[in-house]
């Protein structure tokens, strides 16, 4: 009875493994660019991978330690060495994860990546130099695993890489200060709790592990949560895009009053097809860019809401806490004058030159598309006499 019961044991435990591999390949298969970009969608697929090789080898472990299969001791002491190995790469492939996705992909996050790396390769030497002392790890005649009295360093590695995630998640929220990057901070620091506490159950735990779950269910979060933000961020800026500036300027102009109205802007760049035919289109995204990121830091001061609606076009809104404290003028200079300083800092041959329109919403009754064409018509008179004084 108590084969027939091992057996069952080993069978549904062979199964549920089966099926985190099945799944873990539809979500690589996928994943494409129209889900993630391209430095963080090839972490996320080395993730993946990790995730894979580990659940294997921590089968063929589990196999081992019930009696169903027979290794010799040096077999045993690789795959000991292989299991130890791949869980700090699997550390390592959640915190490049994380640092391409909230740096989008830019120059800055390979330093991260690189410094990111140091654990991993401190854990290469630790295990490698175990293999002839021990020191970490060792395998008895019984084939058995001996923890050594070093065992603890490689989850004080993985602990760094969550601690870093968690500082950098922390360090995000307050440099932007939004209730956007609020939550995602929420999220990864429940993420990340939740891999801590399942490290150290695991670590109780004797038998068969349940890491492989673990790391299963963050990864389709990441994924799902990567899918949800597709829909309504812009791939280039990593703003809201269009179909999020109207929905949420939508529910937020239902609300207006003379009370409480909303201040809505809109902008582009003028001469923004000459950028791109004389400078090329590269040069045409990094004038993107600095427009971005100057409506984006305009938008944070005043707790607002911004947006890419398409093309060179943003828009970006709030409402004022009280009657007076936003001058629209000065917002509008604030962000050509960034602009511009941007433009000097970077050494570009150009300097961009904005049109800017802007409305007060007090109507529940005129729609968010009706305020965003007046401010659209007003950005088009503002953009019409730029032109008449380069004439």
């Amino acid at each position: 009875m108590e084969a027939y019961a091992l057996q069952s044991f080993i069978s549904v435990y062979l199964l549920f493994e089966l099926a985190l591999l099945v799944f873990s390949g539809y979500i690589f298969l996928q994943t494409s660019n129209d889900v993630m970009k391209n430095t963080e969608r090839a972490g996320f697929k080395c993730f993946i991978v990790a995730f894979q090789i580990y659940t294997i080898l921590t089968c063929v472990q589990t196999l081992q330690e019930y009696g169903i299969i027979d290794v010799s001791v040096g077999l045993y002491k690789g795959l000991c060495f292989a299991l130890l190995l791949i869980v700090i790469v699997n550390a390592f492939c959640y915190y490049n994860v994380f640092i391409q996705h909230f740096d989008m992909g830019l120059n800055r996050s390979y330093k991260a990546v690189a410094l990111g790396a140091l654990p991993l390769l401190a854990t290469i030497i630790l295990l490698t130099v175990s293999l002839f002392n021990g020191i970490v790890f060792d395998v008895d005649k019984n084939i058995s695993f001996v923890r050594g009295k070093w065992y603890y360093l490689i989850h004080i590695m993985v602990c760094i890489y969550f601690i870093s995630i968690i500082r950098r998640s922390f360090l995000r929220a307050r440099a932007l200060g939004t209730a956007r990057a609020k939550r995602e901070v929420l999220g990864i620091l429940g993420l990340t709790a939740f891999l801590i506490l399942w490290v150290i159950i695991d670590d109780v735990l004797k038998g068969t592990t349940v890491i492989p779950v673990v790391i299963f269910a963050v990864l389709l979060y990441l994924f799902i949560n990567s899918q949800k933000e597709n829909i309504y961020t812009d791939a280039l800026t990593g703003m809201n895009n269009r179909r999020k500036a109207e929905n949420y300027l939508g529910e937020e102009v239902k609300n207006t009053s003379e009370k409480e109205p909303v201040y809505l802007f809109m902008g582009d760049i003028n001469g923004f097809k000459e950028i791109n035919d004389k400078y090329g289109h590269y040069e045409g995204d990094c004038a993107l860019m600095i427009f971005s990121d100057a409506v984006k830091k305009s938008a944070t001061a005043y707790n607002g809401f911004a947006a890419r609606y398409g093309g060179d076009e943003f828009v970006w809104a709030w409402r004022p806490i009280k009657n007076g404290d936003v001058d629209p003028e000065m917002v509008m200079s604030d962000i050509r004058h960034r602009v511009e300083a941007e433009c000097k800092a970077q050494n570009k041959k150009y300097i961009i030159s904005l049109s800017i329109g802007h409305v007060l919403c007090t109507d529940p009754k005129i729609s968010a598309i009706q305020y965003l064409r007046e401010a659209d018509r007003k950005m088009y008179a503002d953009k019409q006499g730029y032109y008449r004084t380069k004439k």
